[in-house]
């Protein structure tokens, strides 16, 4: 843990998503101190015109409306300014590896609870 999930509507033109991934896993990692191993990231494309902002529909990802889906799951004993710092640094790095502007990027913390995780064949309790 942590998990790194994206969602947003394709790319015109097409973005590397495994290099854009593996890249944002790496950056992660070393910028808080957590093993690669422990770091995981996933994007899901939707389908065309089935994400609606502000009633209307796209068939591609836009750079300046509808905003790419972030949603970070963490331990809950991440503190509040590490959160922040994890956010703004996902933001940041998202804007540069894509073609989206960070103004458009909205990102989740969920908190993980000690016990509500099964990982590894077992529940996990910190």
């Amino acid at each position: 843990m942590p998990v790194i999930s994206i969602q947003s509507l394709p790319f015109s033109p097409a973005i590397n998503v495994e290099q854009v991934l593996s890249q944002l896993s790496q950056a992660f990692s070393g910028q808080f101190n957590i093993q690669l191993a422990h770091v995981s990231a996933n994007w899901r494309y939707l389908d065309r015109h089935h994400y609606v902002v502000a009633g209307k529909s796209a068939e591609f990802q836009c750079s300046d409306s509808h905003p790419i889906l972030v949603e970070l799951l963490a331990p809950d004993f991440t503190q509040p300014q590490d959160v922040e710092n994890m956010l703004t640094f996902l933001a940041c790095q998202l804007a540069k590896s894509t073609p989206i502007q960070k103004t458009n990027i909205f990102i989740e913390y969920r908190a993980a609870k000690s016990g509500w995780i099964f990982d590894q064949g077992k529940i996990v309790r910190w």
